[in-house]
């Protein structure tokens, strides 16, 4: 597949989920809830649970212990996959099944600390028209931790081998239903769950750059103002 060029047209994703947990990050389900009502979004907040809220039935229905973590990632044998890795794959596997027995054609996901360009609803609207949904898996949004397509110049969707953070990600159908029918357990970090997929040729992903979502929490811990306030004059990828 070749690179996808930017156009400015119109469209909108049939649903939005936000993962955000309403008693354990109260001010940013505040915001976001806001957001969802102030836009007219059709979406909801959504959790399941978080890792220090997961009982060992949760763990032991949704985890793998196969060993290909360690076999994968070496130094990962003195750290096993954490209750927060869980709790967010968990999440996603929720979401997806939603998702599927909603019979959405496409889906973006946010995680709670994600903070959007300002032009963010007409970008979105412009890769999901730009695109058709037979070529294409999966869009990330984010910055993905300083992962980038470097030396382009201008604005653009590429395909690539691997996933970036799951801060922000539209999904189309196809995505949805393989995910629902194959992602019931995880032996990796969501992630790299689907990075694996990508690398097996099942899916197939593409990265948009510059980005329009990064993480507060790659740049701030806890609900700091650059969550709830206006971010935009900080040196973001835009």
């Amino acid at each position: 597949m070749s690179k996808i060029e930017w156009c400015d047209l119109m469209l909108n994703t049939d649903y939005t989920y936000i993962i955000c947990h309403k008693i354990k990050e109260p001010l940013l389900y505040d915001k976001w809830k806001k957001w969802l009502t102030n836009n007219s979004i059709k979406g909801e907040i959504f959790f399941y649970k978080w890792g220090d809220e997961l009982s060992d039935k949760d763990i032991d229905f949704h985890v793998k212990r196969d060993g290909l973590l360690e076999k994968i990632f070496p130094f990962r044998k003195e750290y096993p996959l954490r209750n927060s890795e869980i709790s967010l794959a968990i999440n996603f596997i929720k979401i997806f099944e939603d998702s599927y027995n909603k019979n959405f054609s496409n889906i973006l996901i946010l995680e709670s600390d994600a903070i959007l360009h300002p032009n963010f609803f007409d970008k979105v609207n412009n890769i999901l028209n730009k695109v058709s949904n037979n070529e294409w898996d999966c869009i990330s949004l984010g910055f993905g931790v300083g992962l980038r397509l470097q030396n382009q110049g201008f604005e653009y969707l590429a395909p690539v081998n691997r996933f970036r953070c799951t801060d922000s990600l539209l999904f189309n159908k196809s995505a949805i239903d393989y995910y629902y029918h194959n992602l019931k357990k995880v032996s990796l970090p969501i992630d790299e769950e689907f990075t694996l997929s990508v690398q097996m040729n099942k899916k197939s992903v593409y990265w948009l750059d510059p980005p329009i979502v990064v993480q507060s929490s790659q740049m701030a811990g806890g609900e700091s103002s650059i969550q709830l306030g206006n971010p935009w004059d900080l040196k973001l990828p835009w």
